[in-house]
């Protein structure tokens, strides 16, 4: 069953303060290809990449995406956006 992740709930920490992980789900990731590297289209890049790693994470249920990172490849304009889809709940439920 699809869930609804809050962009608030992406983050580049390894837990979220107030919340304990209950379930991990794996990685979700997204890759951009020779687009240059401007400050505008790293925001797009960014955006669109955080938009497919939602959208993958949602599809396994998750409703939060914890340790994400870039990763540039060397020698190219290309990048990949990696992440950990889990399932988080309030510490206090």
């Amino acid at each position: 069953m699809a869930t609804q992740i809050d962009k608030n709930f992406v983050v580049t920490s390894d837990n979220l303060e107030g919340y304990r992980i209950v379930k991990y789900l794996g990685t979700v990731c997204g890759t951009t290809h020779n687009e240059g590297l401007s400050s505008k289209y790293l925001r797009e890049s960014f955006s669109k990449n955080q938009n497919e790693m939602i959208k993958m994470a949602e599809e396994l249920g998750a409703n939060a995406i914890i340790s994400l990172r870039i990763m540039n490849m060397a020698d190219t304009f290309s990048a990949i956006f990696y992440g950990t889809a889990v399932i988080i709940e309030p510490i206090n439920k």
